[in-house]
């Protein structure tokens, strides 16, 4: 099956904590095999701001497409469905809206997120372009169009222009292997343990590392731990928020390592690919159902 531009972007390197302040609300249903009440919705505060994490809602709309993330109020992904009932080189695609809505499913062979003009472009089977509205409806354009909008799309995508510094495999002062951080203007950093995998920048402050049995911990640019605990995850930073999830629930992290709500809200299970957080928008695939769940973040 061709690898759709929205699954080659995925492939681009993704606490029992208490915060005063924070809260979460309760609703009375239960998980299923839980006594626990399932929190959707929990706040906190962060640069003087109230924050609130919320669960939008639990789709039934499935995919195998791992790095899903929100641009222009609006996440497109491949819609796993239907694929029995689609022949050749063609699948489903399907847009939702930031309230989980469904906008529309195009079958085509390759797919753009959507555009500044809002719209997004597909390939055919037959090898044509087409521009997409919100109405899913079609219109055949020239490859340069195309093109144009390829290359407007990677400009938005700011978790990959961003270099912060780079890591390079050395022995340490005590004669130990470690990836010792350099930052962009040349300045050493840290060391990095090579047990807990290569080292990923998560922005100007923070480190994270991920074990070969999917445990994540967050550093500092020094070198040592903010938190011995775990993360079973972490994503992107956007405005200063990234998500991150232990026991199975979802919470905030601040640009700063600090725990801006805690690990309380509920989230499905998940792969431990990147998490792209954007537009204060999270789109989350349950890695036992590939159902896709959508999660808002507010500021005011």
């Amino acid at each position: 099956m061709k690898r759709s531009w929205l699954a080659r972007l995925a492939l681009v390197p993704a606490l029992a904590l208490v915060l005063t302040g924070c809260r979460g609300e309760d609703k009375p249903d239960a998980p299923s095999g839980s006594s626990e009440p399932t929190v959707t919705t929990a706040t906190g505060t962060y640069a003087g701001q109230n924050v609130t994490l919320s669960l939008v809602k639990e789709t039934d709309y499935p995919t195998d497409q791992d790095g899903l993330y929100f641009h222009n109020g609006y996440v497109v992904f491949l819609n796993i469905s239907e694929r029995d009932d689609i022949d050749g080189l063609e699948n489903n695609y399907t847009c939702l809206d930031a309230g989980a809505n469904h906008i529309f499913t195009v079958a085509s062979t390759d797919i753009l997120h959507i555009g500044d003009n809002n719209c997004t472009y597909v390939t055919t089977e037959d090898g044509s372009y087409r521009r997409v509205n919100l109405n899913g409806d079609m219109t055949e354009v020239d490859e340069e169009e195309y093109m144009n909008a390829v290359s407007a799309m990677y400009e938005t995508l700011t978790w990959e222009q961003t270099l912060y510094g780079t890591f390079q495999q050395v022995t340490s002062d005590s004669g130990k292997p470690c990836y010792r951080l350099t930052q962009v203007d040349g300045t050493p950093a840290g060391d990095f343990p090579t047990d807990e995998g290569q080292p990923t920048l998560l922005n100007e402050k923070l480190v994270t590392t991920c074990t070969e049995d999917g445990k994540h911990y967050l550093y500092g640019y020094d070198g040592k731990r903010i938190y011995e605990e775990s993360f079973e995850n972490i994503g992107t930073f956007y405005n200063g928020l990234a998500p991150f999830w232990q026991n199975g629930k979802l919470g905030l992290l601040g640009e700063d390592g600090s725990v801006v709500i805690p690990a309380t809200v509920h989230s499905p299970i998940y792969s431990i690919s990147t998490v792209y957080f954007n537009e204060d928008m999270l789109a989350v695939v349950n890695s036992e159902t590939s159902h896709v769940s959508i999660y808002k973040v507010t500021r005011t």
